[in-house]
């Protein structure tokens, strides 16, 4: 395990022991993807957010700009659609699933997906089940937006 992948586990080990997650919610700068239902943590090179996502409903629509890591605590079946409506697959998220951001796509760290996850997506619970899980952003990978400089 590397110490960044130590430090991300050992933070989420300390989040979790909080009493009350749900009150627990950072400003949210502007411009950040909203891949969580709440950030919890932030600094130069880590965002942690917690993420909820009851039965039948949908994530918004967005961008993953950085790589990351989750750890799905109430595992769940999850329904992955492309930016334009497209239904490209469903699976299990549960236990610890890492992805790599490469041009347009995220790509699975050690597991297999039936197809490839376009970084622009949303995900819909098609589970009975809330879903729970605690995802991390490597902010010192991915995709770097470059600042328009007007002159």
């Amino acid at each position: 395990m590397n110490q960044f992948t130590l430090n991300q586990f050992l933070l989420s080990l300390v989040l979790l022991s909080l009493p009350s997650l749900s009150s627990i919610s950072l400003p949210i700068p502007n411009g950040t993807q909203l891949v969580g239902t709440s950030l919890l943590y932030e600094d130069a090179t880590l965002r942690v957010w917690n993420f909820t996502l009851p039965p039948g409903e949908s994530t918004s629509l967005h961008t993953h700009m950085h790589d990351y890591t989750f750890v799905a605590i109430k595992p769940s079946q999850l329904e992955v659609y492309e930016e334009n409506g497209e239904r490209l697959f469903d699976f299990r998220a549960e236990g610890v699933l890492k992805f790599e951001v490469e041009g347009d796509f995220l790509v699975p760290v050690g597991v297999e997906l039936p197809f490839d996850v376009p970084r622009t997506h949303r995900a819909v619970n098609i589970g009975e089940e809330e879903y729970w899980e605690m995802l991390w952003e490597d902010k010192t990978t991915g995709i770097k937006e470059e600042k328009r400089v007007e002159l």
